[in-house]
């Protein structure tokens, strides 16, 4: 049997026994008497506020991100139906799609 499954297992054993002395000694705060200090609980509330921050982000990023994959769809759609014309041009055919705008004249 490996010497280092054990080792893990002792060091974890004298941190806990660590941590509960320094707190049940009052070195370090633990208001809630719960056996963990109130640094860690700190951290780790800010910890999730900043989980909770980073997850809107990217649910926004990836909200626009479907977006602009949308309008890129669209575009290549568009390229594909203007090069069908190009080669309709190419044979000779009369010019497709919108008719340009009527110009008129104001009189001054």
């Amino acid at each position: 049997m490996s010497t280092f499954p054990i080792f893990i297992i002792v060091l974890v054993i004298l941190s806990v026994i660590s941590i509960l002395y320094v707190t049940k000694s009052e070195k370090i705060k633990d208001s809630d008497g719960d056996g963990i200090p109130d640094i860690v609980e700190d951290a780790i509330d800010d910890v999730k506020e900043e989980v909770t921050k980073v997850k809107t982000e990217v649910k926004r990023r990836v909200k626009r991100v479907k977006e602009e994959v949308k309008d890129v769809t669209d575009a290549v759609k568009q390229v594909r139906k203007q090069t069908k014309d190009v080669v309709g041009a190419v044979k000779g055919k009369p010019r497709r799609g919108r008719k340009p705008a009527k110009k008129t004249t104001t009189k001054k």
